[in-house]
Parts: C-alpha cells; sequence; structure tokens
C-alpha cells in the first residue's frame, strides 16, 4: 500500500463531533504508516481538547475570528487562503481532506491549484444547519471544484444530488474499537444514570429531555440525567431545569474529557437531537454496550440503528412519545439488557481502522485518475 503525506484541516480542535473524528482519523493512519499534518485556525500553542498522536505535525495558522461585515469576512477568508496554500505548498501532500464548510471552502481556493486530490466533508445536514448566507452561497460555487465531497449518510448524499448536483461518497464516522466498550463496567449503586452527550445548543433538543424527564421523574424516583457539554443554552436549561424542581436530578456538569469513560459507567444512552449529520456520540453509546433511546429526527440516526434494530426510535417532535419511551425502558432491566447485548453488533463495520482505510481507498482511486488524465493529455501532447 502507498504511503501518504496527508494535510487534514479544520476550524479548530476545541470540540465536538468532527474534531473528534479528525482526531481518530488522524491517528489510525498515524499507525498505518502515513504521514499526517493536522491544519487548523486556531492561534500558536492552543492545545486540542481531544488527545492526538504525538507524531501528527501541528499547523495552526491563526485567523479564527472573522472581524464583522462583509469586508471582514472576506479579508479574513482571503488570509486563511493564504496561509493554508503557504502550508501545503510546504508539506507538499499527496492529498488534502477538510471538514466543515468553513474549512472547505478555503481549503478547495487554496489546494486545487496544487495537482493533488482535495477531499472535503460536510458534517451535519445542510438543510437543516444553515450556515450564514455568504457561506452557503461560496458552498454552492466552489464545492464542484473540489475532487470528491465526502458525507456521513445517504440522506445527505441524495441532498447534494437533488440540490447542489453533486455527486458525493458516503463514508460514515468511525466507532472506538472494541476493546474499549465497557472498560470500567456499571458498578453496582443505588441510583441509576442516564446520559447524553452534545452541545448546549438548540439542535440538541436538550429542552425536550428535560421536558419529558420532567413528566416521569416522580414514577422513576432511582434515575437521574447526566448531561456533558457545553454550548450558548446553559443558563437556559439550568433555569428550565429550575422550574421543574430537579436541581438534584438532572446534571449539567460541563464537558468531558472522558466520554467514554461516562458511557461505560452510565445505563442507558439519550440522544434527543432535532437533526444531525452523523452522530458518533450514538456510536460510542452502542459501542460501550448501552441501550440507545434516539429521536428519528433527519441525518444518520436512523441508518446507526437500522431503523429500530439496535435502538428505540421516537419521533423528533414528539415530548410525551420520549417521555413514555424513556419511562418504559428505566423500568424495565430485561428490556435493557436485550438492546444492551444487540449493541456491538451495530457498530462492527464502522471500526476506525476500517474507517480510516475508506478514506485512503478514495485517495488512492483519486490518484489514480489523476495519473490517468495526466498520461492521457501527455500521450495528446506528443502525438501533435
Amino acid at each position: 500500500m502507498e504511503k501518504h503525506r496527508l494535510v487534514f484541516v479544520l476550524p479548530n480542535l476545541s470540540g465536538g463531533g468532527a474534531a473528534r473524528v479528525a482526531s481518530i482519523l488522524c491517528g489510525e493512519w498515524i499507525k498505518a504508516g502515513h504521514e499526517v499534518h493536522l491544519v487548523t485556525y486556531e492561534e500558536l500553542d492552543t492545545a486540542s481538547v481531544y488527545p492526538l498522536d504525538d507524531r501528527i505535525v501541528r499547523h495552526q495558522i491563526g485567523a479564527s475570528v472573522s472581524p464583522r461585515g462583509l469586508l471582514g469576512f472576506a479579508g479574513n477568508n482571503a488570509r486563511r487562503v493564504f496561509r493554508l496554500h503557504r502550508v501545503f505548498r510546504c508539506v507538499r501532500p499527496t492529498a488534502i481532506i477538510s471538514f466543515l464548510d468553513e474549512a472547505n471552502i478555503c481549503t478547495v481556493l487554496a489546494g486545487t491549484t496544487l495537482g493533488v486530490p482535495v477531499l472535503i466533508s460536510e458534517r451535519s445536514h445542510p438543510a437543516l444547519h444553515l450556515s450564514a448566507p455568504l457561506r452557503m452561497a461560496a458552498r454552492k460555487l466552489i464545492y464542484p471544484r473540489a475532487s470528491l465531497l465526502c458525507v456521513q449518510t445517504r440522506d445527505v448524499q441524495n441532498w447534494y444530488a437533488s440540490n447542489l448536483n453533486i455527486k458525493a461518497c458516503v463514508i460514515a464516522n468511525p466507532a472506538q474499537p472494541a476493546e474499549t466498550r465497557g472498560s470500567l463496567g456499571r458498578a453496582p449503586r443505588e441510583r441509576r444514570y442516564a446520559l447524553s452527550l452534545g452541545r448546549l445548543e438548540e439542535e440538541k433538543g436538550f429542552d425536550r429531555l428535560i421536558d419529558a424527564f420532567a413528566t416521569i421523574a416522580a414514577e422513576v424516583p432511582d434515575w437521574d440525567i447526566v448531561i456533558h457539554g457545553e454550548g450558548s443554552l446553559r443558563h437556559e436549561l439550568e433555569q428550565r431545569i429550575e422550574q421543574y424542581g430537579l436541581q438534584e436530578r438532572i446534571r449539567l456538569p460541563g464537558h468531558t474529557d472522558a466520554p467514554l469513560d461516562a458511557l461505560a459507567a452510565a445505563d442507558l444512552y439519550l440522544h434527543t437531537a432535532k437533526y444531525d449529520g452523523f452522530p458518533n456520540a450514538i456510536l460510542e453509546a452502542l459501542a460501550a454496550d448501552l441501550c440507545v433511546i434516539a429521536t428519528d429526527s433527519p441525518g444518520g440516526t436512523r441508518e446507526i440503528l437500522q431503523d429500530g434494530r439496535y435502538g428505540i426510535l421516537v419521533s423528533t417532535d414528539d415530548t410525551p412519545a420520549l417521555a413514555e419511551a424513556m419511562h418504559h425502558v428505566m423500568n424495565d432491566e430485561d428490556l435493557r439488557k436485550d438492546y444492551a447485548d444487540k449493541a456491538r453488533n451495530a457498530v462492527d463495520i464502522y471500526a476506525p481502522r476500517a474507517i480510516a482505510a475508506r478514506w485512503i481507498d478514495e485517495i488512492d482511486r483519486l490518484r489514480a485518475q489523476c495519473q490517468s488524465r495526466a498520461g492521457t493529455i501527455k500521450g495528446r501532447n506528443h502525438n501533435n
């Protein structure tokens, strides 16, 4: 297998599913013998929330926040393109990969003149996670210039084909290796807890999770809720919890640096998003042998749970149905065990090594196409 010099671009490593996936993929590529350079818009010496292999070369190019207004947006993105191009020219990669539209647009502009494959990836549903109008217009204009657009679900793949006439490739997120499952075990204790992971933002639906639990809290007195994450809605969610008098039953301890440990110790996983790209937390919950209750939101949830085979799906906007499912599962240990026993079967196809190899397969295919075209052009010039 050819060894590659890869450059991976994303806005930051301060948290979120995209950064977590990036850290996993880069680590797998390093293990496979590839050289990996990780580029972010962060200021120099900004630490990563997620652990990174020491062999990954970090490039922090600054320009993380655009000044207000059209001129500020344009100027900052021009600076990003210039600095990215400078890194690309210095590293001389065999392929460039980018996550999130904020990085994708600048990466395509900076990299498509270098004669190497430029692969970009959307990490949310473009029909629901609306970017700023300028960025949306730039995406429509610039994405077709990338060598390949990679998405996480067939749903998003179909959206790009229908709306932007772009043929996208589906590559799912990786789940943690099998050896991490249940690493801490679930210690016997008087109280049980249901866990949820995610940013404290509107799309994660934690308001409806709180509302649903409030209706059944008295009937499941030995259960608590723990929501790990940070975001702009913290104060609003804390007020909601206080209004229900559930401060001792619903906890918001903030971001966790050890999500796998939290999952391994939980008794149930709750995913209440209103929309998603490809919820990696569900994969990790399944990998930790957890029963999962999830809203059937647009994105990859139904695909991961295989239409309810590996987890319980409830309608996205139906808070009473969510409450009923929680009540039923919290009171039925055999049902939780049944789903937990099946969970590991759902994640085997998402092993990090296999998903990382899928990206390399696409890179090899694109490089072969480039070499074939170059050979054809050379032959025509020779004949002329």
